[in-house]
C-alpha cells in the first residue's frame, strides 16, 4: 500500500502501469484492493492527494 500510494502521489504513471509494476495483472483487482485498504479509489486518491496530470 505504501508503494502504491507513493507511486500515485509522486508520478504521472497510469493506474494500470502502477498495478503491473506492483505485481497485479488486473488493474481492476488492484483498484478494488486499494479502495478496500485506503477507503478511496486510486484515482480519487491521486486527485485529492497526489500528482495532478495537466492535459
Amino acid at each position: 500500500m505504501v508503494e502504491a500510494k507513493r507511486e500515485l502521489y509522486l508520478t504521472s504513471k497510469t493506474i494500470k502501469e502502477i498495478a503491473i509494476e506492483l505485481g497485479y495483472e488486473d488493474e481492476y483487482y488492484f483498484s478494488r484492493f486499494f479502495k478496500k485498504n485506503a477507503e478511496v479509489s486510486p484515482s480519487l486518491y491521486r486527485e485529492t492527494v497526489g500528482f495532478k496530470v495537466v492535459a
